[in-house]
């Protein structure tokens, strides 16, 4: 136990005696731990959460905007799915993961932002985001300790603090009378079915909750009190992972090797891969910006041949091909958006030069039909817009 932890020692996380510590249900509910302890609103196993009082309840309510059933699913809805993801967050988790695989080691910061900067990233807007990461992993392991969070554990993903929310706001729902035991069983079993297989272990699912939950509040932008502020959860990391303190992530088998045992999930890999086909797209996994992709088509001279960007396969279901409608094909080859990290200077630059382009695209097609003696016809005004 580290300096600071000595006069934060953990105390222990004493269960309920009306419910299991070693079997299935318990298992799933414990990735709700850090949460439901964190608040705290009973013991980690109880799913009726008894520990809210009137006041609480008015408060939890209030907090979280569940005023009614549609509300309180709706919630647990946002975190499972959303996940309190944001995309160039998990862009930068991604490099690091796949470089970790073929590293077989955990990269170096150098590593990391080169890897950044190869898939098209920008080193400088990465660099604030990768030391932060970095300093909750050496924060938590000289806290909970390097015999939990070993060398080779490394921040995969961020999305345990949302999914670890939504097990708690499920067992809240019972409190607040929106749902009994046996549906919030259910909820958390589809919860722990698809959260599982990101997480390696529980020491990997509880550095991954202090990371997003930290992550989240100093929205990115980490300080020298910013562990202090919203990383205070590692002292129940700490006690549910010591056996001596009742912690049942010490005894408990971990997160996808207890899920493959019941066969539900065999699924591996990057849990932080935002798009799974961005590796194959040209400029790496943040993609090329619109404007450094070639243009639809380019006049040659007189006789030359003019080149044309091939129109994309047609999709499955789609009721139209992109040979035959000019606008499907227009809406196919137009380029995604740029990546939130781009630079402030390059997208300005970018924006100039897509600004010309347009501008050179009106010329010449207004001067096409002043040679045919055609009229642009105006959009009918409320159709359309103004």
């Amino acid at each position: 136990m580290s300096a600071t932890g000595w006069f934060m020692r953990p105390q222990r996380l004493a269960p309920s005696e009306l419910y299991s510590t070693d079997d299935t249900e318990a298992n799933e509910i414990a990735l709700g731990l850090l949460q439901i302890s964190s608040l705290p609103s009973g013991p980690w196993n109880d799913p009726t959460a008894p520990g809210l009082g009137t006041e609480e309840k008015a408060l939890l309510a209030e907090q979280w905007g569940i005023h009614d059933r549609a509300d309180w699913l709706g919630m647990i809805d946002h975190l499972t799915t959303v996940r309190r993801r944001r995309h160039g967050w998990m862009l930068h988790l991604a490099v690091r993961n796949d470089l970790h695989t073929a590293l077989g080691r955990v990269p170096t910061t150098k590593e990391w932002l080169t890897a950044i900067a190869d898939e098209g990233g920008d080193r400088r807007d990465a660099r604030p985001f990768v030391r932060g990461i970095e300093h909750i992993e050496q924060e938590v392991r000289r806290r909970v300790g390097k015999d939990v969070v070993t060398p080779d554990l490394y921040v995969r993903t961020l999305d345990a603090y949302a999914l670890g929310q939504a097990v708690a706001m499920t067992t809240w729902g019972v409190a607040l009378g929106y749902a009994d035991v046996a549906e919030a069983r259910r909820i958390i079993h589809r919860i722990s079915v698809d959260t599982r297989p990101s997480f390696v272990s529980w020491a990997d699912f509880g550095l991954s909750y202090i990371a997003g939950r930290v992550m989240h509040w100093s929205d990115g932008d980490l300080d020298e009190d910013s562990f202090e502020k919203y990383g205070d959860s590692w002292t129940v990391f700490a006690s549910a992972s010591t056996a001596k303190r009742n912690g049942p992530w010490a005894t408990m088998r971990g997160p996808r090797s207890s899920i493959n045992g019941l066969g539900a999930v065999t699924s591996t890999g990057s849990p932080d891969r935002p798009r799974p086909t961005d590796a194959g797209r040209p400029g790496g996994a943040y993609g090329p910006h619109p404007c450094s992709l070639p243009r639809r088509r380019r006049r040659g001279s007189r006789g030359a041949a003019t080149t044309r960007r091939a129109p994309r396969a047609r999709s499955e279901g789609s009721s139209c091909g992109l040979g035959r409608d000019r606008r499907g094909a227009r809406a196919a080859l137009r380029p995604s958006p740029p990546p939130a990290h781009t630079s402030a200077v390059a997208s300005w630059s970018a924006a100039v030069r897509c600004s010309a382009r347009r501008t050179s695209r009106r010329i010449r097609r207004a001067r096409r039909l002043r040679e045919h003696g055609c009229r642009r016809s105006a959009a009918p005004s409320g159709r359309h817009g103004p």
